[in-house]
């Protein structure tokens, strides 16, 4: 009696915990076409890919045809390119949120030994190295292609904080162009790129395109593990150097090729593909294409009319209830608030999503508007003007007057139809 008393207890528990699960839909967006994570591509250094390769402040970057591109906000480089399984599984979840997303107080294994891993195929990584070099090619040493950067009190952590600033900068990112557009600073050059994906002839590929500001002075591109110098073109001056993981062809290896498209005295741009391990490049024109504005469109959400507790004091309690269930089984768990002076809200969640909510100074149902998501466990939110400030653990970043690019005239336009750019106001501090 008491086995079976153990058996449906047991099952009860299962079901209930399924149930739980199916609560809420995935803890990445599936709609968004970024999430920034650490990232641990440790376990394919048994592949002949770099060792103890992690990203710690990645942007995962995705792509269509179930491919990922993440790059290291700190180093400025690809940390790693893979193809995950059908149905969105790219990424392992280990943090606290991404546990907890549809199971309550679960929380995570302490320390770096259970980090976020790519689930999925490899296609390429970078070790731990500056994702450039500020020298022409024939003056790159061996001391070049190594990480530089100070450690803290324990040697083996792997967050070391960003590139020193006199050289290199972070700027930001943006994902209402139809690419997503990652922009950052080397030496005096300003460099823009984004990643597309296609299949060609049955092949999978990824194209990195990356467009400079101004020729001058030559600088040398990281995106490999093995150093191979393609050379560099008369003008602009620009060396790239690519590689492959492992040493001979009877291991997995980056395919790469580099073709520079245009070139004139201001700016440069190239193009760098890349193929799955056991397949020749082959031919790169085809129908590329990536994961953008149109992948997330407008998302309004009434809540209703809190309740109103008075206390004794100068403070009156406001219950305002969150638009949970919604129809994108998204979770909402509020992490931070500020207010624009109008009394409209802005909101940011433990999960990543940033919020707009109004109607709170009314007696009318609250809507709340969904304009951002894929941050890095957001802590806290403050307004300064019309610019909303969010401390996450890739810095702090700033979306310059998002209110401005969807007048409140119109409610069908505030949403976010397009979300604004994402950019570093400050990630100086170390991140662990």
């Amino acid at each position: 009696m008491f086995l079976r008393l153990s058996l449906f207890t047991l099952l009860i528990s299962l079901l209930c915990a399924a149930h739980a699960e199916e609560k809420f839909g995935p803890y990445a967006e599936p709609d968004f076409p970024v999430l920034t994570s650490t990232v641990d591509f440790s376990d394919w250094e048994k592949l002949g890919f770099p060792k103890n390769n992690i990203a710690v402040r990645g942007l995962i970057i995705k792509l269509p045809h179930d491919l990922y591109v993440c790059f290291d906000q700190d180093l400025l480089r690809v940390a790693g390119i893979w193809q995950g399984e059908p149905g969105g599984k790219f990424l392992t979840e280990t943090t606290i949120p991404a546990i907890s997303y549809n199971i309550e107080n679960k929380k995570s294994e302490p320390g770096q030994k259970d980090l976020p891993k790519p689930i999925g195929k490899p296609l390429m990584a970078t070790g731990l190295m500056p994702g450039w070099i500020l020298k022409a090619a024939k003056d790159v040493t061996p001391e070049d292609l190594v990480d530089l950067r100070p450690s803290g009190p324990d040697p083996k952590e792997p967050g070391r904080g960003p590139l020193p600033a006199e050289n290199y900068g972070w700027e930001g990112y943006n994902v209402g162009l139809g690419d997503v557009l990652l922009f950052y600073r080397c030496g005096e050059r300003h460099i823009y790129e984004s990643f597309q994906s296609a299949v060609i002839d049955g092949k999978v590929l990824v194209r990195r395109n990356i467009t400079l500001n101004a020729p001058q002075p030559p600088v040398v591109l990281r995106s490999g593990e093995e150093a191979i110098i393609l050379g560099e073109s008369p003008q602009p001056k620009l060396s790239l150097v690519l590689g492959m993981a492992g040493k001979n062809h009877s291991t997995p290896e980056a395919i790469v090729a580099g073709a520079a498209l245009f070139s004139s005295s201001t700016k440069a741009v190239w193009d760098i593909y890349f193929a799955r391990h056991d397949e020749t490049l082959g031919a790169t024109t085809g129908a590329f294409a990536s994961k953008g504005r149109s992948e997330f469109g407008p998302r309004i959400v009434n809540s209703p009319v809190g309740g109103v507790v008075s206390l004794a004091g100068a403070f009156e309690v406001t219950n305002e209830p969150l638009p949970v269930p919604n129809e994108w089984k998204r979770n909402i768990r509020p992490s931070g608030i500020a207010f624009f002076q109008d009394g409209e809200a802005v909101i940011c969640t433990i999960d990543g999503d940033l919020w707009r909510v109004s109607g709170l100074n009314s007696d009318g149902p609250r809507q709340w508007y969904w304009y951002g998501s894929g941050l890095h466990e957001p802590q806290s939110v403050v307004v300064l003007k019309e610019d909303v400030y969010v401390f996450t653990r890739d810095g702090i970043v700033v979306l310059r007057n998002p209110r401005g690019r969807y007048p409140n005239a119109n409610p069908n336009i505030i949403a976010c139809s397009a979300a604004p750019p994402f950019f570093n106001f400050c990630n100086a501090f170390t991140q662990t």
